[in-house]
């Protein structure tokens, strides 16, 4: 669909401030605002099939816990641990960043195509992200591919990791120092400290809109969150409820006022947010 694009990132930037941005007119030629919807979902659903089968012809990398083809050219898979704040300022310092104004016309329709977070994400700073970059260790072993929406952008970047596409995503610092701090903590009482799954960081608002229960305004969509899976975080070789618990403690004192946190009861799902103020929640 990028050969239909009739406007500029600088055009489309204007209109989008004036009034809202009808990219079925800019984006796609002949395809209504209920058919880009459609197109939405079913990418939505077609790569969560393509997660099943990527599983028998893929491989995974440490840390990163996605699947991802086995590329046809050298790619650098760092094997270090981001163990300090510094550190991830560090990781973050080397990536490019680009305005939201600056921002392709082609992702913004994409990744928002009924223009309902102009304004509200007019602020924010992207991180440019290519190729193998989706392997650094971000926080922990954690890497920047674990934070980042599985769209389409990321799909074919990961199937053509020698072309170094490029990916945008928003993430907060402080919402990474709250999980470092979760990690450290876990380690300093002999748990487990890597005994979660990164579920997804960032979601760019059609991602949300697909995302079954997601809050409309969630705090994904700015990169402030997180959503993990626990795993056997006492090492035990069994995972229950109670290391459901212990990470849940631990994050009431290192969230505190200072975010969200997410419980689902039921489910070994926890979210965290560092939204700037304390709110908690029990369902989806």
């Amino acid at each position: 669909m990028q050969s239909h694009l009739l406007s500029s990132p600088s055009q489309l930037s204007k209109k989008c401030y004036s009034k809202p941005l009808h990219c079925n007119k800019i984006f796609a030629i002949g395809y209504t605002p209920v058919q880009l919807h459609f197109l939405m979902l079913k990418h939505f659903f077609a790569t969560v099939c393509a997660g099943f089968l990527l599983t028998l012809t893929a491989c995974y990398s440490p840390g990163l816990q996605r699947p991802f083809f086995v590329p046809a050219c050298p790619v650098n898979i760092p094997e270090t641990e981001i163990l300090t704040r510094k550190g991830i300022d560090s990781v973050l310092g080397l990536l490019p960043t680009v305005d939201f104004k600056a921002l392709d016309s082609t992702y913004l329709c994409y990744s928002d195509p009924e223009n309902k977070f102009c304004r509200k994400l007019a602020s924010q700073q992207y991180y440019m992200v290519k190729g193998d970059q989706v392997f650094w260790p971000l926080v922990g072993k954690y890497r920047i591919g674990d934070f980042m929406t599985p769209d389409r952008y990321y799909t074919q970047n990961m199937r053509e990791l020698c072309a170094g596409h490029t990916q945008y995503w928003l993430v907060d610092k402080k919402m990474l120092y709250m999980m470092l701090d979760l990690i450290l903590a876990l380690d300093e009482k002999g748990y487990n400290k890597y005994g979660f799954r990164v579920n997804i960081g960032h979601r760019h608002p059609a991602w949300n809109d697909g995302t079954p229960n997601s809050a409309k305004f969630s705090q994904h969509i700015y990169g402030r969150a997180v959503d993990i899976s626990v795993r056997d975080i006492d090492n035990d070789f069994v995972v229950t409820q109670q290391d459901k618990e212990i990470v849940l403690t631990l994050l009431e004192k290192i969230v505190g006022s200072k975010g969200g946190i997410g419980k689902y009861p039921g489910s070994m799902g926890i979210h965290f947010d560092s939204r700037g103020t304390k709110a908690r929640w029990d369902q989806h």
